[in-house]
């Protein structure tokens, strides 16, 4: 049996539709209250190898210890149209996926 991690997004609805095609687990943002997300996250952590949050989700300091205490990495992705911000959910995309995605950034 292949045992392997996956990594985590949380984020908007529209957000987590598109990195569920990949694999990700998804945490909706619009459906649970954060400290839901937070409590499904703890249950489940050694399942994940990474956890992303949109950087449009804001987290109260007891939030973001609460994360850190797991010991899973923590990285923002930027959700914005501004064109750093596209580059940057490009490399992290492809650095979580494997391969680059450029067809999914395109206009």
């Amino acid at each position: 049996m292949l045992d392997y991690k996956k990594p985590v997004i949380i984020a908007d609805a529209d957000i987590t539709l598109l990195f569920k095609l990949f694999g990700f687990e998804t945490l909706n943002s619009n459906e649970l209250e954060m400290d839901q997300i937070i409590v499904n996250i703890q249950k489940d952590a050694e399942m994940y190898a990474i956890i992303f949050i949109a950087s449009n989700i804001i987290l109260t300091p007891k939030q973001r210890k609460l994360l850190n205490s797991l010991n899973i990495p923590i990285s923002q992705i930027p959700i914005s149209s501004d064109s750093n911000s596209v580059e940057e959910l490009k490399h992290l995309t492809e650095k979580a996926v494997g391969m680059s995605l450029d067809k999914l950034f395109t206009s």
